[in-house]
């Protein structure tokens, strides 16, 4: 499978519980060495358990909340690296009555980063 074909897909109840996955969730979980995240692991648990930056779940509490009070799918760009590969995500969440929220995410491009080492410290080269 080209890497660009790679489709998540998942959904959150009202109240932010994972409660579907869908796509190629288990794939990219082992990819990734994301054992913790597969699909057994994540139904049933919090979004918020799996994001650990404070500033994402700023941003994503705030647009859910949007979206679930205008009702309206929005679809925007992302990106969305690994230690090793940029990846060019499009992101799309849609909205439902009770509350839940689809959230796709549709793998775009991906670029290697190129780093150099000096001393321990990584530095990209770059765009």
């Amino acid at each position: 499978m080209n890497p660009t074909d790679m489709n998540l897909t998942y959904t959150i109840d009202g109240d932010d519980k994972v409660v579907e996955t869908a796509g190629d969730w288990e794939r990219f979980a082992r990819k990734n060495s994301g054992s913790d995240n597969l699909i057994h692991s994540v139904l049933g648990t919090s979004l918020w358990d799996h994001i650990t930056d404070t500033t994402t779940t700023q941003i994503y509490r705030s647009l859910f909340t949007a979206i679930r009070s205008l009702n309206k799918k929005v679809s925007f760009p992302l990106r969305c690296d690994s230690p090793k590969v940029k990846r060019y995500l499009q992101l799309t969440l849609t909205p439902s009555d009770d509350g839940a929220i689809r959230i796709n995410s549709k793998l775009v491009k991906t670029e290697p980063i190129q780093t150099s080492s000096i001393k321990g410290l990584r530095v990209e080269k770059g765009d």
